[in-house]
């Protein structure tokens, strides 16, 4: 696997060094993301906060505002979080144990083992998705990979054969095999170094491993948001819950059986204290997510500029956009519709 990889390997900006942070920012950008998709946000995040304490010393709002259309936005505010925490309890050093870096923020027994096998050249496992697949296979473990059983399993045979000499460069291997070889479908096998070694592969299983439970069905789900313009400015609302806490976002209200779309707007936004005419629809954005799929209605509308009810709401610019961190579907709806 190591002349493998030292051969093969992509040429990916975060294995050009050994710091922690830089490897620490990638692996919480890579989860969930595509590589050519997470490489222009990790460049452009060193550029604005290129150590721990400028990180630290960051307001969290600057941070998302950074994250924007990373989605998860719970991982940039867990590495905000962390970052006030090396500062703080390590003088703004990265901790160099697996112990002290599992328990930060954020920062799952994965993360752990591939910022300390990495950075560090501690000899603990990983197992991401890549890495699971490419288990999978190799030992033809056959059971569902989402089973905690088979997750306990999988962990095991990563940690007995993961080495005490370049366990960071080894790692990375079964990561990169996963990701370009080891596809989920039509794996490159003839290519793989491991090709004589896979009981999948011998007995002739590679495309049905690994196996997954049968997921359950997603509920749908409509909301409606609006674009209400007043006076050059747009209202704009701060969401203090959920997986979006911090960010900001159009007016945006459930779509209840009983309601049109647009008497759901009406009514919503007369809890803020906002008439509106001029209605508009502009058309349907589909979002899903793991438990639901959105239809959400967006409408243009006018509307009249009344104080604010309340810290969560704000009448803004576009010139003021900049300092409002938004979530990626509503960066896209203020892109996509003039303002």
């Amino acid at each position: 696997m190591l002349p493998w990889f030292r051969k093969n390997k992509r040429d990916l900006p975060w294995r050009k060094t050994a710091d922690p942070y830089k490897i620490w920012i990638s692996e919480i950008m890579l989860q969930q993301t595509q590589v050519k998709t997470a490489t222009p946000y990790y460049e452009r995040w060193l550029r604005e906060f290129p150590d721990i304490r400028a990180l630290a010393r960051a307001p969290l709002s600057a941070v998302l505002k950074k994250w924007e259309g990373l989605g998860y936005y719970t991982r940039a505010k867990n590495i905000h979080q962390a970052a006030k925490i090396i500062a703080g309890n390590y003088r703004g050093k990265f901790p160099d144990s697996f112990d002290q870096i599992h328990a930060l923020p954020g920062i799952g027994r994965y993360t752990a083992g591939a910022i300390a096998s990495i950075a560090f050249g501690i000899p603990v496992p990983v197992l991401d998705g890549n890495v699971m697949r490419v288990l999978a296979r190799v030992f033809s473990v056959s059971a569902p990979i989402d089973l905690p059983a088979t997750r306990k399993k999988l962990w095991g045979l990563a940690e007995g054969i993961v080495p005490q000499k370049h366990p960071g460069d080894f790692n990375q291997s079964l990561m990169e095999l996963g990701a370009t070889l080891c596809t989920p479908r039509n794996p490159s096998c003839p290519s793989c170094p491991l090709s004589g070694s896979c009981k999948a592969r011998r007995n002739g299983i590679e495309n049905s491993l690994p196996r997954k439970r049968k997921s359950a069905r997603t509920k749908k789900v409509e909301a409606v948001c609006g674009i209400v313009r007043c006076e050059g400015k747009i209202l704009l609302e701060k969401r203090e819950e959920g997986l979006w806490a911090g960010l900001w976002q159009l007016p945006t209200f459930r779509v209840e059986a009983a309601h049109t779309p647009l008497r759901a707007l009406k009514n919503g936004l007369g809890t803020f204290g906002v008439g509106i005419t001029r209605e508009k629809p502009e058309g349907v954005l589909k979002r899903s997510y793991t438990v639901h799929q959105e239809n959400l209605h967006v409408f243009s509308c006018r509307g009249r500029l009344k104080r604010n009810r309340g810290p969560n709401l704000a009448w803004a610019s576009k010139k003021d956009f900049k300092k409002f961190p938004f979530s990626s579907a509503y960066a896209k709806i203020l892109k996509r519709y003039p303002l």
